[in-house]
């Protein structure tokens, strides 16, 4: 083995992305305040912080998405947020996944990126309205 598994696929950095990376067109949260707020959590709580991913992490999560994408989706409600402009993860996976989801809801944040819940104070108040009405109707 060359013990290359604890080595960053091209385009990331051992360096946490609030960090590391310009408020300006970050793939976060259009919202400052809340950039600003993770950024200065990471400098208080250096522990909490979390730098690009090894190969071998990739490699265990594309597996594990990969065998959880092959399995149906669960009989249980299930309510997603996606963020219009997501570019972290496969947005075409996660409509799919939920047009096969019986009792399942996407619900598509405008201006969102991906943490939608860190969008600013309105979004947020939106998102968190819709969550309470699902989970009271979920019972």
């Amino acid at each position: 083995a060359l013990g290359l598994g604890h080595g960053l696929p091209p385009g990331t950095v051992p360096d946490p992305y609030v960090l590391a990376a310009p408020f300006e067109d970050n793939m976060l949260t259009r919202d400052k305040p809340m950039w600003d707020m993770m950024h200065d959590q990471l400098r208080a709580h250096p522990e909490l912080s979390l730098g690009g991913p090894s190969y071998t992490w990739l490699r265990q999560a594309l597996d594990e998405t990969n065998a959880l994408a092959a399995k149906p989706s669960p009989d249980v409600p299930a309510i997603t947020f996606l963020g219009d402009n997501e570019r972290i993860v496969h947005v075409p996976r996660i409509h799919d996944r939920m047009s096969r989801w019986s009792n399942g809801k996407l619900h598509i944040v405008p201006q969102g990126e991906h943490e939608v819940m860190m969008e600013d104070a309105g979004r947020r108040g939106q998102i968190f309205d819709t969550m309470t009405a699902f989970f009271a109707e979920a019972g």
